[in-house]
């Protein structure tokens, strides 16, 4: 596969796996969450390749390798953004910005786009979907959705 691991230099991955355990992730169910979570941190732990990691996955969910990657993509962005915000808030920073990724963004992400909340808080929006329907989302930090690849910028001045 063209599967990229996460980055994990200067993470602290302890911290990035307690918070990912009360983090719903966003793109399967919780039973299947912990075990795809257990596999990636396990498997980058230990060095594994991506193409094992990969099809451990596959077989937990019985994915095809389409949904395979779509559940590795936004997990693993999820995890690295939970692993940044901790990061960001021992080194002191007041405040987090959403910043979205701006090639095919959902309404959602576009909605989030340059939001910027106390480093605690969470980021709030209502947005119109894609079937005109008004909903409200309200989280820490992306993934938003499946396929989520929004990210936070950090600072240390005040809100």
């Amino acid at each position: 596969t063209g599967l990229t691991l996460l980055d994990t230099f200067g993470m602290d991955a302890q911290s990035v796996v307690r918070l990912s355990l009360i983090h719903i992730f966003v793109s399967v169910n919780k039973a299947k969450a912990k075990k795809i979570r257990d596999i990636i941190v396990n498997g980058q732990t230990n060095k594994e390749s991506p193409k094992s990691i990969f099809a451990k996955v596959k077989s937990i969910g019985k994915y095809d390798d389409a949904e395979t990657t779509r559940v590795l993509v936004t997990e693993q962005n999820n995890l690295r953004n939970l692993g940044k915000l901790e990061n960001a808030k021992k080194d002191g920073s007041k405040t987090k910005t959403w910043v979205a990724h701006l090639e095919d963004v959902d309404p959602l992400c576009k909605a989030l786009d340059g939001q910027t909340v106390k480093i605690d808080e969470d980021f709030s929006v209502k947005y119109v979907d894609e079937s005109g329907k008004t909903r409200t989302w309200t989280g820490s930090s992306p993934t938003a959705h499946p396929n989520c690849e929004c990210y936070l910028k950090f600072s240390k001045g005040g809100s």
